[in-house]
């Protein structure tokens, strides 16, 4: 066994790292969980390991221990400067993930997929693809479900469709078998220490292909059509505004697939459940990747057809009184709520604001002032929002609220039949909640508690 007998730290007690202990255990390795949280906070994940040989370090100073360790094991998204870090990695402790453990010991074909926006609907469309012509499928990652628990049944004709974020893929010295890119655009740049460290991590998913492998990169994104050049695989590209002599492309309101000089009609635009422009890049991606894994047309037709998306995106919680309430929560950067105010057709009232992630919000303030009939802002970007779009249209309608339950019942009474309420915060959600999904889920809560007039 590999690990038998090694120390090894795991820092970080959550969803994917609490399988990663089991499968260490397992391999009799000597485990040490550090997390910065006190036991009381974990409960939900310590009780996944009971009656396993594990060591904890926990609370405030938890990094103190880190000390004489074979392996350390660190959580997607941890500064790698930590002073304790920086001393385990001098006195030579070897760093690895949960991840690039798991890309090592699968045994089957994998696909990854990752993107500044579109990378949890493109993945959740290719699984429900692939899935359907190949049951031996896994679908996880960034996803919300680590597969190491499932490494066991996997075989070489195993299919994993791994969602990937760029924490996941900083470090990694090894791409998937099949590697798309949705898009790049300015994201988590309050953790990353520039665009150019942001672009360099989402590329790494392509950067130790072999040339049988497959690249798939967005035509309509500058930054990833210029990644191009950097592929060791073979290349297929997506678009929605380019007619491609292969790949996957929109001609009219047809989506395309065409590959050794076949075209198939994957969609009607029409037909589709999904809303937005940007979906139909996620689709168009979606059945790429599944053509070349050798799904069928038909499976893929009626997936793209079928599918109504994923929660928290472009999800129409109700329509009460001739106004549709949508909750755009995944929302957390200003392109990715331009996305979603661009695929709405009604006059719409928007709620944005939340947690400052250093991004810049011109462009999204003037698609606002533009598309907009009246704004509500929260949180600790509120009155950056404000002022942004103050600048373009000093007359906007703009209501600043200290909590999303004000902002609900704001809108509420400003929406007349044939309006649209969008929750697409343009922001992270941090300041206020957990995570976008506490913060979708009450906007669902607040909105089918309204009542009708």
């Amino acid at each position: 066994m590999e690990y038998e007998n090694k120390k090894i730290a795991v820092i970080g007690l959550g969803v994917s790292n609490t399988p990663l202990i089991r499968y260490l255990v397992n391999e009799k390795a000597n485990v040490f969980v550090f997390d910065k949280k006190e036991a009381a906070g974990l409960e939900k994940y310590v009780s996944q390991l009971t009656g396993l040989k594990v060591n904890y370090c926990l609370g405030p100073d938890y990094l103190e221990q880190l000390r004489d360790f074979d392996i350390i094991f660190v959580t997607p998204g941890m500064k790698k400067d930590l002073p304790e870090l920086l001393r385990a990695k001098a006195e030579g402790a070897v760093f690895s993930s949960e991840m690039e453990l798991f890309l090592r010991k699968c045994p089957g074909r994998i696909i990854g997929i990752t993107g500044s926006s579109g990378k949890t609907t493109t993945t959740t469309l290719t699984g429900l693809m692939v899935k359907a012509d190949f049951p031996n499928t896994y679908i996880g990652g960034n996803i919300g479900c680590s597969l190491l628990d499932f490494l066991p049944e996997m075989t070489t004709d195993s299919r994993v469709i791994l969602e990937l974020s760029s924490f996941q893929l900083q470090d990694l010295t090894q791409s998937p078998d099949c590697a798309l890119i949705t898009n790049i655009t300015p994201n988590h740049l309050d953790m990353h220490a520039s665009m150019a460290e942001y672009i360099g991590a989402k590329a790494n998913i392509l950067r130790f292909q072999s040339p049988d492998r497959i690249a798939i990169l967005n035509y309509d994104n500058d930054i990833t059509r210029e990644l191009a050049s950097s592929v060791k695989g073979r290349l297929f590209f997506f678009s929605r505004k380019k007619l491609l002599d292969e790949g996957a492309f929109l001609n009219g309101t047809e989506l395309i697939v065409r590959l050794n000089g076949q075209s198939e009609v994957i969609a009607i635009r029409d037909q589709l459940r999904l809303l937005g422009d940007h979906n139909i890049e996620n689709i168009l991606a979606a059945a790429l990747i599944s053509t070349l894994q050798g799904v069928s047309i038909e499976t893929i037709a009626k997936v793209a057809r079928e599918f109504s998306g994923v929660e928290h995106r472009l999800e129409l919680v109700r329509e009460l009184n001739g106004v549709k309430f949508y909750n755009d929560s995944i929302s957390t950067t200003p392109d990715r709520a331009i996305a979603g105010l661009n695929a709405m057709t009604a006059p719409t009232i928007l709620i944005a604001g939340g947690y400052d992630k250093h991004l810049p919000f011109d462009r999204f303030a003037k698609v606002v002032a533009e598309r907009c009939k009246h704004l509500i802002v929260l949180g600790v970007t509120a009155s950056q929002i404000k002022e942004e779009v103050q600048k373009i249209a000093p007359d906007f309608p703009i209501e600043s609220v200290h909590r999303l339950e004000d902002a609900v019942a704001f809108a509420s009474t400003r929406a007349t039949s044939g309006d649209v309420v969008l929750l697409s915060p343009a922001c992270a959600s941090y300041d206020m909640f957990n995570n976008y999904q506490e913060r979708g889920r009450l906007f669902k809560k607040l909105v089918n508690e309204l009542e009708k007039h």
